[in-house]
This record gives C-alpha cells, sequence and structure tokens, in this order.
C-alpha cells in the first residue's frame, strides 16, 4: 500500500497526517495537501470533516478539521481516510463501509473494507438505501 506523509506544516508544528491510498474525497484530489496545510494553520478555511484512524486503533473517528490545530492531535499517527464537506456525509461514509465490510467479510473490518474497496462502490452507496 502506497501511503503519502505529511510531516510538517506552514506553521512549524509537526503532525503525522498519512493519507490512505482509498481516500475518499468528493472534492479535488489535488487540493487535499494544500487543504490539511490551511486545517494545520492558522488560516480561516472552511471546516470539514475527517474520517480517520487515530494510532493504531481499529475503528475509525470522525471529528472537524478544526481540531487538528490542537495540541493532541498534532502528536498523534493520523491516517486519513475520508474528508468530508458536512458531518452527515462522514457518517454516511461509515454506514458504507459498514455495508460493503459486511458484504465482502460477513463481518466488520474497517481497515481491510477501506484498504480494499473501490471508491465508485461507495460512491454508489452513498445515500442509496435501495442499495444495503
Amino acid at each position: 500500500m502506497n501511503i503519502k506523509r505529511l510531516n510538517k506544516t506552514d506553521n512549524g508544528t509537526t503532525n503525522n497526517i498519512i493519507l490512505l491510498d482509498n481516500l475518499y474525497f468528493d472534492g479535488n484530489k489535488d487540493k487535499i495537501e494544500e487543504l490539511l496545510k490551511k486545517f494545520t494553520s492558522n488560516s480561516v478555511t472552511k471546516k470539514y470533516y475527517l474520517v480517520c484512524f487515530l494510532e493504531d486503533e481499529e475503528k475509525p473517528v470522525i471529528f472537524g478539521s478544526n481540531m487538528l490545530k490542537n495540541k493532541h492531535y498534532q502528536d498523534k499517527r493520523i491516517e486519513l481516510a475520508g474528508l468530508f464537506k458536512s458531518e452527515d456525509d462522514a457518517y454516511e461514509y461509515i454506514r458504507c463501509i459498514v455495508s460493503l465490510s459486511f458484504r465482502k467479510f460477513n463481518e466488520l473490518k474497517f481497515r481491510e473494507t477501506i484498504n480494499t474497496f473501490d471508491p465508485s462502490d461507495v460512491s454508489n452507496l452513498f445515500y442509496n438505501e435501495e442499495n444495503l
């Protein structure tokens, strides 16, 4: 699995943000690194919601992008799985991952599902109750 690490931000703080291969983002993926730098600096930016794994946890967490300025998160290893413009979309992404996990593994395996799904699989499920 190829991962991209972002270690230094413009304001000099250290962040261990790892972008997963199957990072889900409904915007321009070329702008993700620029957005992350804005989140961790004092740049004013629209709030986004991150779905990520902290340290080596097996369950993803959701938190607002403004939390990356918090010292607590600056010292943690963060594996970014999804970046969303609304909190509802972040929760919908988790719902889609749960659905895909049970289809593929017959049990809940967040990491394995996120690492093996095709982003179009999630797009097809997003807010679509018929495909559950």
